[in-house]
């Protein structure tokens, strides 16, 4: 009798022995499914998906008794983020809105996160209009009178869309052309109206940028084969187009996969008369820091760093001359430091709007900061000049974001509003 009670426990412990096992390896199987769909939406950027997958990899990995401690601390910063989104809901409302010779400009108590701008043309009777939808909530907006001079603009519209959303209506009896740029906490919309004489303020700088590297130099070779070459011809087109958009005149040392030497870049930008020159680049490192990751932006002094003098090195590699620290100190010393000064406040407004832009919709932006360094590239310029490095192609997340069209789009966007930050600070513009 005994030894039948002894069989039928062990029976019983067996069954359910299996009948725990299943759901555990189901448990663990999602587990491991949600953890790659999670870093995927970290590689892509995609942060709506990157939350709801480390919630589901959270939940099985509880069931599956699979440590989880650090992805319920990435879900604390996930929520603190949405916390901080709805107190800006709140608080970042719209200050007020102002018109200024053929200039619209919104104005925000807060630094703006949402810059979801909608733009869109219509026609109604003999107007024909440019429409505005921004992200804002401004109080009495309705009874809100803006009015241009009839000789830019006929008429200006505003109003609230819904709680979160105002239009503002740019309508003229002749064709409306409007451009905007987004600062900190302004939205500023110019008006171009065709075929009439009006008082447009237009920019009259020159800007050189230089895609550096091309045809036979590829520039840094990266995680996956990615070429700097073709990342930073990439970018700099996309810049080009921005700027010329807001008025300014704009010249490519080269537009296509052809290799320049680095006196003919800043020779060109010379005999162009540029205001500034910008050489734009890509990062890389040895193996086994592949890790390091982030943004830097250079401006021509010599190296005061093992770092500076490293990247350098890379990037004068297309010369057959050798910078050492003699020859680099004899240019200096000819140069105009004035120059000097300019290429640093320069490339302080470029990396800083750079970084600003990145931020808002990616995680893990590492900032390098502005660096001194003896790069030839830099040396013929007759006006400030900077060289930009838009992060390293040798890290395989940051060399995935590098040839994502959005994120290229991104930089130059920083890059143009850098630009204007530091034109905007000269008082003879």
């Amino acid at each position: 009798m005994i030894q039948i009670f002894i069989r039928l426990f062990i029976f019983c412990f067996i069954l359910a022995t299996l009948s725990y096992s299943q759901p555990t390896d189901y448990n663990y199987n999602q587990f491991i499914k949600y953890k790659q769909k999670y870093f995927t939406a970290i590689l892509q950027g995609n942060k709506a998906d990157e939350k709801t997958n480390l919630k589901k990899l959270i939940i099985f990995g509880d069931k599956a008794n699979v440590p989880t401690k650090k992805y319920k601390k990435e879900m604390v910063k996930f929520d603190k983020s949405s916390q901080n989104i709805k107190k800006y809901n709140i608080i970042d409302q719209i200050q007020d809105i102002k018109v200024y010779s053929n200039n619209i400009s919104i104005n925000y108590k807060n630094t703006i996160i949402d810059t979801t701008i909608k733009k869109t043309n219509s026609k109604k009777g003999l107007y024909k209009i440019e429409n505005y939808s921004i992200k804002g909530n401004l109080k009495d907006i309705n009874n809100l009178f803006l009015k241009m001079d009839k000789k830019i603009l006929d008429k200006i519209v505003v109003y609230g869309l819904n709680k979160n959303t105002i239009r503002i209506s740019l309508r003229d009896k002749k064709a409306v052309n409007t451009t905007y740029k987004i600062k900190n906490k302004q939205i500023i919309i110019t008006v171009q109206t065709r075929n009439k004489k009006q008082p447009i303020l237009k920019k009259t700088k020159t800007i050189m940028l230089d895609a550096g590297h091309g045809g036979y130099d590829s520039g840094a070779v990266g995680y996956g084969g990615i070429r700097e070459k073709d990342i930073v011809l990439s970018v700099t087109k996309k810049a080009t187009k921005i700027l010329r958009n807001r008025g300014y005149k704009v010249f490519n040392t080269r537009a296509t996969d052809i290799f320049r030497q680095l006196k003919y870049r800043t020779k060109l930008a010379n005999k162009m008369r540029a205001d500034i020159f910008i050489s734009i680049h890509a990062n890389s490192i040895e193996r086994g820091n592949e890790h390091v990751s982030g943004i830097e932006t250079y401006y021509l002094s010599p190296a005061r760093s093992e770092r500076a003098k490293a990247v350098a090195a890379t990037e004068n590699r297309a010369d057959i001359r050798a910078m050492d620290k003699s020859s680099i100190d004899i240019f200096l010393m000819a140069r105009n430091r004035a120059k000097i000064n300019e290429s640093n406040k320069l490339a302080l407004d470029v990396q800083n709007n750079m970084l600003f832009n990145l931020k808002k919709q990616y995680n893990n932006i590492k900032d390098h900061g502005v660096r001194k360094g003896p790069f030839w590239i830099l040396v013929g310029a007759q006006m400030p000049a900077i060289l930009v490095e838009l992060g390293f192609v040798s890290n395989p997340i940051e060399s995935k974001r590098l040839i994502n069209q959005a994120y290229q789009q991104r930089l130059a966007i920083g890059i143009a509003n850098g630009i204007d930050a530091y034109f905007d600070k000269i008082t003879k513009f």
